[in-house]
């Protein structure tokens, strides 16, 4: 999962819930009682979830490209003068602040 897409946690939230599902499923049919038992409610999540996982990757994947996008020599000049300003403003507060 891409961090830039902002899904990690709700990625593990969503697969939590799927897997208590599944569990509880299978305990209620008394069929969790060996590690092969187990092998199998992951195998049953990794075939339910992937499908939707994918699908966010690629999304995220392409979203991700559109901030790729390289910027303009203008718009880097505007940047940079715009960070100097800013940084100037809140170290001027700063020391204020300290002289006070």
């Amino acid at each position: 999962m891409s961090p830039s897409s902002g899904q990690g946690a709700s990625q593990a939230l969503e697969d939590a819930h799927q897997l208590a599902v599944l569990v509880k499923a299978a305990l209620q049919k008394n069929q969790l009682s060996s590690s092969s038992d187990v092998a199998a409610v992951f195998a049953e999540m990794q075939r339910v979830r992937k499908p939707r996982v994918d699908r966010i990757n690629h999304e995220a994947r392409r979203r991700g490209d559109n901030k790729k996008t390289p910027m303009g020599p203008w718009a880097c000049w505007f940047r940079d003068r715009m960070m100097q300003a800013l940084f100037w403003v809140r170290t001027t507060r700063e020391k204020a602040q300290c002289r006070a």
